[in-house]
């Protein structure tokens, strides 16, 4: 709670300070503590290693600080929600760099992301499954569905299982799946 008010626990994070600025100006948006959003000086041109090694990496400081006043404002932190896109240099790379330091800082805790793969170029991401892999405990995944015939179809996925979900609606599903009693 903030200034009396309800305050979600959020970071969000943008290297491409238009795009941020757009959700920022949202009623939306508003409801966001402002030290909340970190933004970068430019995009990364949808390139993995920028996000990664570079651009990503000199905003990665400033996100970690902003999640361990997070993680201090909790009674008992549970874990980690993380949604993002695989295929820019912010929501791929980035995300790679932030996934490995949450779980460098808070290794018993869980790491649930939302992934949303990009289409028609799904191959693309498919290098970073790996790292993903190293450092989630669960993961949601979808495909860019405004361009896909079959845009219904969203993969849950858990380490070991697959579950093919029929859905119009990726919010829908995150926010069933979030709401969810063992997720909380």
């Amino acid at each position: 709670m903030s200034g009396g008010r309800f305050v979600p626990r959020c970071v969000l994070v943008d290297l491409d300070p238009h795009t941020m600025e757009s959700v920022r100006g949202t009623p939306m948006g508003q409801l966001f503590r402002p030290d909340n959003y970190i933004i970068g000086r430019a995009g990364t041109g949808n390139n993995w290693a920028r996000g990664r090694y570079t651009d990503g990496a000199e905003l990665s400081d400033s996100v970690m600080d902003v999640v361990r006043k997070e993680v201090e404002s909790c009674d008992l932190i549970q874990g980690f929600q993380v949604i993002h896109a695989l295929g820019g240099g912010t929501g791929s790379g980035m995300t790679c760099l932030l996934l490995e330091q949450i779980k460098a800082g808070w290794p018993d805790r869980i790491v649930n992301t939302f992934s949303i793969f990009p289409s028609p170029k799904w191959h693309f991401p498919m290098a970073l499954i790996r790292e993903l892999i190293d450092h989630e405990d669960n993961s949601t995944a979808t495909k860019k569905m405004q361009e896909e015939p079959s845009a219904g179809q969203i993969l849950v996925t858990l380490p070991q299982y697959a579950i093919q979900l029929l859905e119009d609606d990726l919010f829908g599903v995150i926010g069933v799946i979030r709401c969810h009693p063992l997720t909380n």
